[in-house]
């Protein structure tokens, strides 16, 4: 249970009872953010400067009431509770920083001048440590909110209600497209000059486009699709009309535009026009070289700290089975040049010999994948759960062979010699093109769960619309998919 899980949040976080819970934990974490405040400062008398007991300091601080309206007007001043069509990690985070930073710059500065408006001295020790104490809890809200709503959404069966409007091949293949997941397309709404004729793909006909009011209350839709040329424009106006009268979103699928040789959209309304322009994605090279520097300091930080897990995990591994500390093997770097890459061992000695007696290979495409291999040992399970496995490639990111994030190395032997791929050609040529990484879209968006098939248009949306704000979602939701365990084995 992740914020990977992008479908469901992007039903879940539009309506009014997942911005009333994040409300509410974060009103929690402000009260409990001064508790832990007031309870450490006491806690920390031996060392500070002025002894002081938990009634004079509650003389000394500003009433958890107060900042707790304060935090409200904050929140709201920075829309930190507006819905959201299309969420994120990072832009997510990057509002509760906002709102923290803010809300702990107005803490101090009441602190600052208390003295000179005639008020009670404030504990400028209280101030400096609900920073920080602040901050933690309420990223953690900000985690905890979204395992939550997904939870609630999946306890209740919540669903986002689909029709799609047009008739023909294209409105059956959007159906089929869309459907899958908390997305449910209930039926189709057909033009007003089309019959009732039957449809190949399994959904009823709610009615047309002349009552799309009635369809949308008899069918309680949240969405409808437009099938690209369907409908005409007065029956497209009058029925996106209608819907955002209603408070239903209209999508307009624009398939059969998108090409290899136009990898980046931009849509732009000009004079009451949607226009759609397709390009090649260009990438800068100080792009590139920030990139490489983001790496290089992280996985460097990152590698000194670990130092001792590292050397707790290898002790494990080595005393838990034969055989090495490190699995090493070649994979398919950036330009399909093989390169070496390292992680723990998780598997008995000899299992690569054994992959065609370990079981039927419950993945496709490239990969191999058993949900309960019996070639993996018992640390080795608990590694592969918490991808504690995967550590030793920050050598890698250090060394320049892998990136913290890009499309997963893929084993050579599973590829052909020069790193492509004779069934999947344009994928495997375009995922070469960036670094491979630590993690990557479909790695936070259900691991080992997903079809290949769905791996690949990951990898592909990764590499057309890479950019450093993307790197920083995709760092920011790894934790979270990290200790959810999903599609871990």
């Amino acid at each position: 249970m992740a914020f990977a899980h992008r479908p469901e949040l992007e039903f879940l976080c539009t309506k009014g009872w997942h911005r009333a819970l994040a409300a509410l934990f974060d009103i929690t974490c402000v009260n409990l953010a001064w508790q832990t405040t007031v309870a450490l400062r006491t806690t920390l008398n031996p060392v500070m400067m002025h002894h002081i007991s938990r009634t004079q300091l509650l003389t000394h601080v500003p009433p958890v009431s107060a900042l707790i309206l304060v935090w409200a007007v904050v929140a709201i001043s920075l829309r930190l509770y507006r819905a959201e069509r299309h969420p994120n990690a990072g832009g997510r985070l990057r509002r509760v920083l906002n709102a923290t930073a803010l809300l702990s710059t107005l803490l101090i500065a009441y602190g600052f001048f208390a003295r000179q408006v005639g008020t009670n001295d404030v504990s400028r020790s209280f101030v400096l440590m609900f920073a920080p104490v602040s901050l933690l809890l309420l990223l953690a809200s900000n985690y905890a909110v979204l395992i939550a709503s997904v939870a609630i959404g999946r306890r209740f069966r919540f669903e986002e209600r689909v029709a799609v409007a047009g008739v023909g091949p294209h409105a059956e293949r959007l159906a089929l497209t869309v459907n899958g997941g908390v997305t449910r397309v209930v039926g189709f709404i057909l033009p007003k000059a089309a019959g009732a004729e039957s449809l190949s793909y399994g959904a009823p006909i709610l009615g047309t486009t002349a009552t799309v009011a009635e369809v949308i209350n008899r069918a309680k839709l949240d969405r409808i699709f437009v099938a690209n040329g369907s409908l005409s424009q007065e029956e497209l106006k009058a029925c996106t009309r209608t819907a955002r009268r209603m408070g239903v979103v209209t999508a307009h699928a624009l398939a059969g535009l998108m090409d290899e040789e136009f990898e980046e959209a931009s849509l732009h309304v000009k004079n009451g026009v949607a226009i759609v322009e397709l390009y090649p994605r260009t990438f800068l090279a100080r792009q590139h070289v920030i990139k490489r520097g983001l790496d290089i300091l992280l996985s460097g930080t990152v590698l000194i700290f670990l130092l001792p897990v590292f050397a707790a995990l290898a002790l494990l591994v080595k005393l838990s089975s034969k055989g090495p500390v490190f699995y090493v093997s070649d994979r398919v770097g950036r330009g399909g040049r093989h390169f070496r890459f390292y992680k723990f061992r998780t598997m008995y000695t000899g299992a690569d010999a054994l992959r065609e007696m370990s079981g039927v290979n419950e993945s496709d495409g490239h990969l191999f994948k058993i949900r309960h291999d019996p070639r993996i040992t018992p640390i080795g399970r608990f590694m592969r759960r918490f991808s504690m496995d995967e550590l030793p490639q920050l050598f890698n990111v250090f060394l320049g062979s892998m990136s913290l994030v890009g499309p997963r190395p893929l084993p050579a032997r599973d590829l052909d010699m020069d790193g492509a791929s004779r069934e999947f050609g344009g994928w495997a040529r375009e995922r070469t093109e960036a670094l491979p990484g630590i993690t990557c879209l479909w790695q936070i968006r259900g691991r080992s769960d997903l079809p290949f098939s769905k791996m690949v248009e990951l990898d592909l949306e990764y590499v057309r619309n890479w950019s450093l704000g993307m790197d920083l979602e995709i760092l920011l939701e790894t934790p979270l998919a990290v200790l959810s365990g999903r599609g871990a084995y």
